[in-house]
């Protein structure tokens, strides 16, 4: 048992089947991400698959804002991501029959956000800059198609889970008195917005905010067996 189970290991590939594969995002990549994962398939029907994302620093106010309140404008808006997955994947018995192998798992994900946002209203300067931390754990359901036992399209088509997230942040205002308008605008912010309530006076303020919720995400990799 053990020699066969050391053979298995050394095949660089087995028939219709992926033993180990080095993949990258192509979504990701669409948005400024670079995502790099390592599968190690076993007995060609169980694998674990861990997963690294990175972006870097992001100028892009239009994607944190598609609207605004009247009378604000958004001068500056910087994002960077760094973030990691591991899964582990159960592919179906047709993954032993057919280079289409669908498979469901169970993943943990974490993330860890980096943003500046420098904005104005009425004459007045607004920049705050802060983190947002989240863990995800949750369900996968996908496919992998096997081309000439080389190439594989691995097409997560929805991940879904329980996120626990936290937002850390500091802002400084030109003048006080703004926090309301500032809370209002910041809102506009996709995910996160509501969650921005600034605390303190005199023009300093901070955000220190933990919640729980829902984390979606679906994912296209290219990858290489060997």
């Amino acid at each position: 048992m053990k020699r066969l189970l050391l053979i298995l290991l050394l095949l660089p590939f087995g028939l219709n089947g992926q033993i180990r594969s080095v993949k990258v995002n192509v979504l990701g990549g669409a948005f400024g991400s670079i995502g790099v994962s390592f599968e190690h398939v076993k007995k060609k029907q169980y694998a674990w698959q861990f997963s690294l994302t990175y972006r870097p620093k992001f100028d892009g106010p239009s994607l944190l804002f598609n609207k605004q309140e009247p009378g604000w404008n958004t001068e500056e808006a910087k994002t960077a991501v760094y973030g990691g997955q591991i899964s582990r994947r159960w592919y179906t018995n047709k993954a032993k029959k057919n280079p289409a192998k669908p498979y469901f798992a169970l993943y943990g994900q974490s993330q860890f956000w980096q943003g500046e946002l420098r904005q104005s209203f009425d004459g007045q300067q607004f920049e705050i800059d802060g983190t947002y931390s989240t863990f995800t754990f949750g369900l996968q359901f996908g496919t992998n198609w096997i081309f000439d036992d080389k190439f594989c399209i691995d097409f997560t088509f929805v991940g879904f889970g329980i996120s626990a997230n936290q937002i850390k942040a500091h802002g400084i205002a030109s003048q006080s008195g703004y926090a309301g308008f500032w809370e209002e605008n910041l809102s506009q912010i996709p995910v996160v917005g509501s969650h921005l309530l600034l605390e303190g006076t005199d023009g300093a303020y901070s955000v220190n905010a933990g919640y729980v919720g829902i984390n979606v995400h679906t994912a296209l990799r290219l990858g290489f067996l060997f």
